[in-house]
């Protein structure tokens, strides 16, 4: 399949997704737990939040999209993958123990999410890189 089938494919497939209804959509999400579910609960704040402030932070911070000497542009977080700086494991590794975030200042992020009235904060605590930020 060449890139016009690929593109063609994406295209009709966007297409038939917008023709599912907001009412299929909430018929198949009530069938996956009741009201009182855990997860519904769970996701009050999600849903009445309404504004918040979502922190994507690791190893590809520290690199600030740059691997020997060449910068990346793109999503930082996929800088390992092959379409990136296509980055050894090991080599991601030994940036991993040199990651020390000194400077890193929880309540400073949470006096700015507070002063902009956001609701609530969520931290990616393991990313794509697969490098978990707690123990």
């Amino acid at each position: 399949m060449g890139m016009k089938g690929i593109v063609l494919g994406l295209a009709l497939a966007t297409l038939s997704a917008k023709q599912v209804s907001a009412q299929q959509m909430e018929k198949m999400w009530d069938g996956q737990g009741g009201k009182n579910s855990i997860s519904q609960n769970r996701g009050k704040l999600f849903r009445d939040g309404k504004y918040a402030m979502f922190i994507h932070w690791g190893i590809y911070s520290q690199l600030a999209n740059t691997w020997k000497g060449k910068t990346f542009y793109g999503i930082w977080e996929w800088l390992m993958n092959k379409s990136m700086a296509n980055i050894p494991v090991a080599d991601y590794m030994a940036a991993a123990a040199s990651f020390h975030p000194d400077h890193f200042d929880a309540k400073a992020i949470v006096q700015l999410a507070k002063d902009a009235g956001m609701r609530y904060i969520v931290i990616t605590s393991k990313h794509h890189d697969g490098f978990s930020m707690f123990h």
